[in-house]
């Protein structure tokens, strides 16, 4: 259960992300190289990110990270939906974006490795997880289809994509706060 409810919300979230936002952004300048010129920006970001955050998760401060991570990334997204329209306020909502998805998606590996290995079938557990990955893709695509089919602007589906954080903080607030109990029945 934890792993399927966690990749919902995660694969609606990292769609939003991953499929929705590249697409906003080549509809907004309609350009080859302002947008591969963006998209290259954004991933160096994130591999800095990831390199400086996951030392942090490393020295045992991943409560912390989590927490940080979930609140900045949906402003982050409400931010890119309802603000990002030039060139500057892409990059620094893209910016904002890979600092705090460095915060998120260290965790959730985090997360997603504990609690697969603490089930009692590890494969069964990762199965479920990628189909509730799949599931939440879908929806937010689907989601994204239906508007634009109606004529309305994809950022407003794009502006829906936190809610995928609120189920993703549900399972971390439930994994760590079982994994402090856990540490606190060891130490006595």
């Amino acid at each position: 259960k934890t792993g399927f409810w966690l990749f919902i919300g995660d694969g609606w979230y990292s769609t939003g992300i991953l499929f929705l936002w590249p697409l906003i952004l080549f509809l907004t300048f309609d350009s080859y190289v302002t947008y591969g010129g963006l998209l290259t920006i954004a991933l160096l970001l994130q591999s800095i990110g990831y390199l400086v955050f996951g030392s942090i998760i490393d020295k045992g401060k991943a409560q912390a990270i989590y927490r940080l991570g979930l609140v900045f990334a949906a402003l982050a997204l409400i931010g890119r939906a309802a603000f990002a329209f030039t060139i500057v306020s892409v990059i620094f909502f893209d910016l904002l974006y890979a600092i705090i998805n460095s915060f998120y998606y260290s965790s959730l590996g985090v997360a997603l490795y504990n609690s697969s290995r603490k089930s009692e079938n590890p494969l069964w557990f990762q199965y479920f997880a990628e189909n509730g990955w799949d599931i939440g893709a879908f929806s937010i695509t689907f989601l994204a289809a239906i508007v634009a089919y109606f004529g309305i602007s994809i950022r407003w589906a794009f502006a829906i994509t936190p809610l995928g954080l609120i189920i993703v903080w549900s399972i971390f607030k439930r994994h760590y706060y079982s994994e402090r109990e856990e540490i606190r029945k060891h130490l006595g």
